[in-house]
């Protein structure tokens, strides 16, 4: 390899060692209006550290988490990430290890098996969830199945929960439905719950529409809960999102089963600064007591700053 073949290739890695990295902070507002940062996050390939202000002020780590490629051959792409959690002092909790499977077949098929293993303070893992998704894509349309397992005493596995998810796509409207089963306790799955979610695109603008429901004492699906959110970009990647959040119950109101009411309104701004850095404010507003149909004036209550690769 020549000298020019060589420096170029350290500029590739250079570039994307930067691309890979990213530092986020949250801030959050005191009852005196002034920002207070409240946690902070750093990614670098493949390795995410976040940190909290516990009660002392001190910034201590919340989480780790390591993620790495262990193989991707013949369809078969295995990663492995490893999550280190941390309590209110910076004592380390027994780490959670999860091993993810994903094998791609023919047709729009696909099969993910995702294992979740715990660990104890002498360091070894044993098996606390699995779980495996058969896709099927063809058409617009993907269909899912995923199913839940946890080991029992006697060392098999047993099947906690089900879930079914169907997803259409059109050019301009997104149709998805999840469906979750659950085994109840004398052992037989049940509907315990499902989510509705209509998104709709028109121009720079996009609405999306989820209604959830949970399994009421008559053994029937109730809707609990309502957002309606419409997200408009513009060409500088600049984004405003306004959620309406509706449920059984609103500030100061009692629930009333099957009657959805107001609760807020969420205000979610995010911006691009010059420097390439985002900055993602989190507002609400909730109606007053006097008037459950007016809103009052818009509190902020967050503020996120990223800066480096910010993708999401």
């Amino acid at each position: 390899m020549n000298q020019g073949m060589r420096l170029i290739g350290f500029l590739c890695l250079g570039v994307a060692a930067v691309l890979a990295q990213s530092s986020t902070s949250v801030y959050t507002y005191d009852v005196n209006g002034r920002r207070v940062e409240a946690r902070s996050s750093d990614t670098t390939n493949g390795t995410r550290t976040e940190r909290l202000q516990n009660l002392n002020g001190r910034t201590v780590p919340q989480e780790i988490t390591e993620e790495r490629v262990v193989s991707n051959e013949g369809g078969v792409r295995v990663t492995e990430r490893i999550v280190r959690r941390f309590d209110q002092n910076g004592n380390e909790a027994p780490p959670e290890k999860v091993l993810v499977e994903e094998r791609r077949g023919s047709g729009g098929m696909s099969t993910t098996l995702t294992t979740v293993f715990r660990g104890d303070g002498n360091g070894r893992f044993a098996v606390h969830e699995r779980s495996t998704t058969e896709s099927r894509a063809g058409g617009g349309i993907t269909e899912s199945e995923t199913r839940i397992e946890r080991p029992t005493l006697n060392g098999s596995f047993d099947l906690v929960e089900r879930r079914l998810v169907q997803r259409r796509e059109t050019q301009s409207q997104i149709e998805a439905d999840q469906t979750t089963f659950r085994k109840d306790a004398n052992g037989r799955m049940y509907e315990a719950a499902r989510e509705e979610t209509r998104e709709t695109r028109q121009g720079d603008q996009v609405v999306t529409q989820t209604s959830e429901f949970e399994a009421a004492t008559t053994g029937t699906l109730q809707l609990s809960r309502r957002s309606v959110s419409r997200l408009v970009k513009d060409a500088a990647g600049n984004e405003n999102r306004v959620v309406d959040v509706y449920g059984v119950n609103s500030p100061g109101r009692p629930a009333e089963p099957g009657t959805l009411r107001l609760r807020e309104q969420q205000i979610i701004e995010r911006q691009k600064s010059a420097d390439g850095s985002v900055v993602e404010t989190f507002s609400i507003r909730r109606p007053g007591l006097a008037d459950a149909n007016t809103l009052g004036p818009a509190q902020k209550i967050s503020e996120t700053v990223c800066r480096g690769n910010c993708k999401n």
